[in-house]
């Protein structure tokens, strides 16, 4: 009876210091609509229902950036001590009593919170810059799976993060380097700075790491479409498929055209695309591969001159180019002069004649710029056969 006195008391005196301990790591952290940002990340990584997820979310979004210190704090927080130790040291005590002790203490939960804070901080942006040198230690953490979503964040941030995701491509972890790939991919354009250690990995990394600078490479964009270019020419086997993968990923990606996007980065390798354009539509590649990297760089590059060396790169070569039909009947309607009169001789080529084509040459034929009416017309008289005076008719 005495020793389970004790017990009872030592329970008794434990659940107080507990009160204290939770309330004064409750007083710690920021409070919205009575949670704090701790509990609203556990709610967001384990609510039961779309509901209270989207509880939790509408909550980060009223919160904003004034929770990115809180966010920066729990990217890389552990489990409080004394909770670990009352689950640890509590299996003595009486059922009743251990069972309130450890719903008072609540369930260490740091393998749920630090992913999902990374999560939050990535949602945020640039918003979230202040949580830089926390993101970076968080690409180390691979037991709680937090290195994934501290890269992707890191990547939102932008450009001030350029030069740590790139520092980190020379991790002795594979995992943390293909974490920061995927991150220079999410920065876009802005990460250009970081193409060569991208090439680096793409040439001497094992097959992941090869897989997560293609995809980064693309989503960089244009500075890396010159590089890529060079290995697809100058390499064999996997690092040239990867290479072809990656342009081929990039001049098919979808959403709102390059040239409309706003803040891009100076384009200062335009003139070395348009060199390997001409090198591309000259090469021993498969046709297939080479007509469809011509046809992206015609429809989307972002620089006119390089959009005009792919199109006359398939005019001017004895590749089949009604692979690029789709991008040709596009470019019809280009602002540039230039690449319409270019257009119009490739649609030539197209042998033999079909109604897109012919459609398109028939409309270039009453362009308002001489050059592509007589482009126009040459190609129309080519494509004419003996005796035939209506070619779309026919």
């Amino acid at each position: 009876m005495k020793t389970r006195s004790l017990i009872l008391l030592a329970g008794i005196g434990l659940c107080g210091v507990l009160c204290f301990l939770v309330s004064r790591s409750l007083s710690r952290g920021s409070v919205y609509q009575g949670k704090t940002v701790r509990t609203w990340l556990v709610q967001l990584s384990t609510a039961p229902t779309p509901q209270a997820r989207a509880e939790a979310e509408a909550a980060f979004k009223a919160l904003g950036t004034n929770a990115v210190p809180e966010l920066a704090r729990l990217v890389r927080a552990d489990d409080a001590r004394w909770r670990s130790l009352i689950w640890s040291h509590t299996g003595h005590l009486p059922r009743q009593l251990r069972a309130l002790l450890l719903r008072q203490a609540g369930t260490p939960n740091a393998y749920l919170v630090r992913p999902a804070a990374a999560r939050v901080l990535a949602a945020l942006g640039p918003g979230a810059a202040s949580a830089e040198p926390d993101l970076v230690q968080a690409l180390q953490d691979k037991v709680n799976g937090t290195y994934w979503e501290a890269g992707t964040a890191l990547g939102r941030i932008g450009q001030p993060s350029v030069a740590d995701l790139t520092r980190a491509l020379q991790d002795r972890d594979t995992l943390v380097r293909c974490a920061a790939a995927h991150g220079l991919g999410e920065a876009g354009p802005a990460a250009a700075p970081a193409v060569p250690a991208l090439l680096q990995l793409l040439k001497h990394g094992n097959p992941n790491e090869q897989q997560g600078a293609a995809q980064s490479l693309a989503r960089i964009g244009a500075p890396a479409v010159s590089p890529l270019l060079d290995l697809l020419l100058q390499d064999e086997g996997a690092i040239a498929q990867a290479a072809a993968g990656a342009l081929l990923r990039y001049y098919s990606r979808t959403g709102p055209h390059p040239r409309a996007i706003e803040n891009l980065p100076p384009d200062d390798t335009a003139s070395a695309r348009q060199q390997a354009m001409a090198r591309l539509g000259t090469s021993s590649l498969p046709d297939e591969l080479v007509v469809k990297l011509l046809a992206g760089a015609a429809a989307d590059d972002p620089a006119p001159g390089v959009r005009v060396a792919a199109l006359q790169a398939l005019a001017q070569g004895n590749r089949s180019a009604r692979l690029a039909l789709p991008a040709l009947v596009a470019c019809v309607r280009d602002d540039s002069p230039a690449i319409r009169q270019w257009t119009a001789r490739a649609l030539g080529t197209i042998t033999p004649p079909c109604k897109p084509a012919v459609g398109g040459l028939a409309r270039l034929e009453q362009d308002q710029d001489e050059s592509v009416r007589a482009a126009a017309k040459a190609a129309l008289a080519s494509l004419t056969p003996a005796g035939t005076t209506n070619l779309l008719a026919h």
